[in-house]
C-alpha cells in the first residue's frame, strides 16, 4: 500500500497519548460527518513501567474504490531521573493500489495536533501550523544564520513578499499573508514557513551570497545543511519565481506540500526519521 505523507515530531504535552486520541476522535467524526464513504477505526492503549502508547488507525474507502489508511502513534515516557514528560506523535497515511508517486500535503490530523500541542519540534526545530514574519536587515540577517546552520534539520520554506509587483501579477482576490499561512497548513510537521519584506529579503541575500539568492516575489524551499560555499548548491534548494505562484493562491501550498511530502517520503523509505 503506497505511502502518501509521513510525518514525526517530539511534543510537551503533559499526556500527548490523550491528546492523540482527542484528536483522532475528532478526525473520525468529521469524515463520518462528510459521508466520504465507508469508515473503519480501531486504537489501542498499552502501558508499561515508565510509558504509555497509543495507536489509532482509520481506513477510508474513497469514491473510486481505494482505500486510504490514516495511523496516528503516540508515545509518552518519564525518564526515572527527570519528571518532566516527553512524548513522540507519527502520523502515515496510505492508500491502495499501484505507486503513482502520489504525495498528500499535511492532513487535518497533523496540523491539530501541531497546533494544539506543547512545544512540538524535531530535532529541536520548532514546528507551527502558521508562518513567521520576519522584517528589516536584523531579521534578514537572523534568517540567514537560521538557513545555513548546521544543526538545522527541517526545511524552510521562504516567500518573498513585494507588495506592487503582487498587486501586479495576482489573478484571482487574495493577499500574501494568507497565501503564506496556507502554505504553512499544508507542510505542518515537515517545515517551517517565513514569509519576508523587502529588506530582509535584501539583507539575507547580501549574507547567503547569489547561491542561495532569494529573488524578488521569489519562494524558495532551503533543505538542511544549506551551505553557501558549495559549488551548485542551488540545485538542492528549489527555488519558484513571482510569476509562478503570485498569480494563482493555490500554487505556493501545493508545490510545497508536494515536494516535502516527497522528500519526507524518500527519507522514510531511507529508513531515516523524519
Amino acid at each position: 500500500m503506497p505511502h502518501l505523507f509521513t510525518a514525526s515530531w517530539i511534543d510537551d504535552s503533559e499526556d500527548v497519548c490523550a491528546l492523540a486520541d482527542e484528536v483522532f476522535d475528532a478526525w473520525v467524526e468529521m469524515k463520518s460527518d462528510a459521508a466520504y464513504g465507508f469508515l473503519q477505526s480501531s486504537r489501542h492503549t498499552s502501558e508499561s513501567p515508565g510509558r504509555l502508547s497509543f495507536r489509532a488507525c482509520l481506513t477510508e474507502t474513497l469514491r473510486d474504490g481505494t482505500r486510504e489508511t490514516s495511523e496516528v502513534a503516540a508515545m509518552r515516557s518519564r525518564d526515572r531521573f527527570d519528571d518532566s514528560p516527553s512524548g513522540w506523535l507519527t502520523v502515515d497515511v496510505h492508500r491502495s493500489g499501484e505507486d503513482l508517486h502520489e504525495y498528500l500535503p499535511s492532513p487535518w490530523l497533523v496540523q491539530q495536533l501541531i497546533a494544539r500541542g506543547v512545544r512540538p519540534r524535531f530535532a529541536g526545530d520548532p514546528l507551527s501550523v502558521s508562518p513567521t514574519m520576519v522584517r528589516g536587515r536584523d531579521g534578514g540577517e537572523a534568517l540567514a544564520a537560521r538557513v545555513t546552520e548546521f544543526e538545522r534539520r527541517i526545511p524552510l520554506v521562504v516567500l518573498s513578499s513585494e507588495p506592487d509587483l503582487f498587486a501586479r501579477l495576482r489573478r484571482e482576490r487574495s493577499n500574501l499573508a494568507d497565501i503564506a499561512a496556507e502554505t504553512a497548513r499544508s507542510c505542518a510537521g515537515l517545515a517551517s514557513v517565513v514569509l519576508v519584506d523587502e529588506a530582509a529579503r535584501t539583507q539575507f541575500n547580501d549574507a547567503v551570497g547569489p547561491e542561495l539568492a532569494l529573488d524578488a516575489g521569489g519562494l524558495r524551499v532551503f533543505r538542511p545543511e544549506a551551505d553557501p560555499a558549495v559549488d551548485a548548491e542551488a540545485r538542492r534548494h528549489p527555488h519558484r519565481r513571482a510569476e509562478t505562484w503570485y498569480s494563482h493562491p493555490a500554487t505556493a501550498p501545493a508545490f510545497v506540500g508536494r515536494l516535502l511530502a516527497s522528500d519526507a517520503l524518500i527519507a522514510a523509505r531511507g529508513a531515516v526519521t523524519v
